[in-house]
């Protein structure tokens, strides 16, 4: 089997496992993507898969997996999350900025989300912080 073909059935399979996964977290549990399972299932077996059925199998429990581990990271980082103050945050407006010369590449943003690792970090360094000596 190709491996790039393989690696872009392995990507749709992922793609419907979480899409399905979401479904049934928002309450819409009577949804079904058999049919786009079926449809890969069956490319996989046009592809020579030697066992396409255990592969697509094997694949949706890794899948179906992997989104449970994100959804319990989520919850432990929201629980740990400070609550939202009751009134929102004054907002500043900021002037535009001076338009950069056409041939400069665009900055990265510093004012992005903070990624997973960063959060957790700062978790850790808080903890540390208040923990008494021993």
């Amino acid at each position: 089997m190709n491996p790039e073909e393989e690696l872009n059935l392995r990507r749709e399979v992922r793609a419907t496992v979480f899409r399905l996964a979401r479904a049934h977290r928002e309450a819409a549990p009577g949804m079904s993507l058999a049919g786009e399972f079926a449809a890969v299932q069956a490319r996989l077996a046009a592809l020579g898969c030697p066992d396409p059925e255990r592969t697509l199998c094997r694949w949706r429990m890794e899948d179906e997996a992997a989104f449970d581990l994100a959804a319990l990271v989520h919850e432990l980082v929201a629980a740990r999350l400070p609550p939202v103050p009751a009134r929102p945050f004054a907002t500043v407006v900021m002037p535009p900025p001076a338009s950069p010369p056409s041939h400069a590449h665009p900055a990265p943003s510093s004012t992005g989300i903070p990624g997973l690792a960063d959060l957790l970090d700062d978790m850790l360094s808080q903890e540390r912080r208040h923990r008494p000596p021993h």
